[in-house]
């Protein structure tokens, strides 16, 4: 649900168009500020192809199922993602909370609480400042296949059966 009205999981999935394109350098981009999503269940909460930028928001008690996709509540596929000043609450996803394919994701100003997934965040190159996860369950919290940049977070009371970071083939 959607502060501004009910909203179906997944309905905020696909291409946004920027139809005021005036060249092709120009992209398409989905803002989300101060929104609310609580208790979805099914598929992505969201999922796009533009890029993405979430903040002040607050995601609580999402449930993924594990059909289709790569089974995240947020998964961007545009080059960068921005996650900031946003909460999340009592999540549940077989694989990724947010995940970024082969892109950027920068996470600022976040917490992560009481939430169960693989991993929180995943991407080809990751930022995480100024965030904090507390109690997650899971196997790592952040991954990045190339890249990852940790400053000033805080990691406490997690159940992870492998690592709490990962960025290549670097495991800590």
């Amino acid at each position: 649900m959607n502060k501004h009205g009910s909203l179906p999981a997944a309905c905020l999935r696909g291409r946004v168009k920027n139809k005021r394109k005036r060249n092709e350098n120009e992209k398409a981009f989905l803002v989300f500020d101060s929104d609310t999503f609580i208790g979805n269940k099914g598929d992505n909460v969201i999922y796009t192809y533009s890029e993405l930028t979430v903040k002040n928001s607050i995601f609580d008690s999402n449930i993924k199922n594990e059909t289709g996709g790569n089974n995240s509540i947020i998964e961007g596929q545009e080059k960068r993602n921005t996650i900031f000043n946003t909460k999340f609450n009592n999540n549940q996803s077989p694989r990724n909370l947010i995940l970024g394919i082969g892109n950027d994701v920068v996470v600022s100003n976040c917490s992560f609480v009481d939430n169960v997934s693989y991993d929180i965040v995943n991407s080809a190159n990751l930022s995480v400042s100024n965030s904090s996860v507390y109690n997650h369950q899971g196997t790592v919290a952040f991954y990045a296949s190339n890249q990852l940049t940790l400053l000033s977070d805080t990691i406490e009371s997690c159940k992870l059966e492998a690592r709490v970071i990962q960025s290549g083939n670097c495991r800590i």
